[in-house]
């Protein structure tokens, strides 16, 4: 059991935790489409950045369920007495759509910058 104390703060951080992947899922798609963007030899501005404004904003999506159910989490635990490392593990994996998402945001912003393009 993640909380002996909370049963319930489990499930939640799983349904945060689902969330926050549906949000880096989407970050995903958005990068793997930006692609396409600058398949032709040009980059179309008004597109990669459309892009790029999906990328930060689901960036910060998945941050925001992450912290939510960290801070319940680690309340939950506190209030309880203990902190079983199922709940670390649980806190590392909550983290992980973060990751995956900054590195979406990192590769995005460097390959669909219309500053950078060369036009031929």
């Amino acid at each position: 059991m993640l909380l002996p104390a909370l049963p319930l703060g489990g499930v939640f951080a799983v349904v945060l935790g689902g969330l926050g992947c549906a949000f880096a899922l989407v970050s995903a798609i958005t990068l793997v489409a930006g692609a396409s963007y600058v398949n032709t030899g040009y980059l179309n501005a008004t597109y990669a950045r459309q892009a790029r404004r999906t990328l930060i904003t689901m960036l910060v999506a998945t941050i925001l369920p992450a912290g939510i159910a960290s801070l319940f989490l680690a309340v939950s635990a506190s209030n309880a007495g203990v902190f079983p490392p199922a709940a670390l593990l649980c806190l590392a994996l909550l983290w992980l759509p973060c990751a995956l998402a900054l590195i979406d945001m990192i590769i995005g912003r460097s390959l669909l910058n219309p500053a950078k393009a060369t036009h031929w």
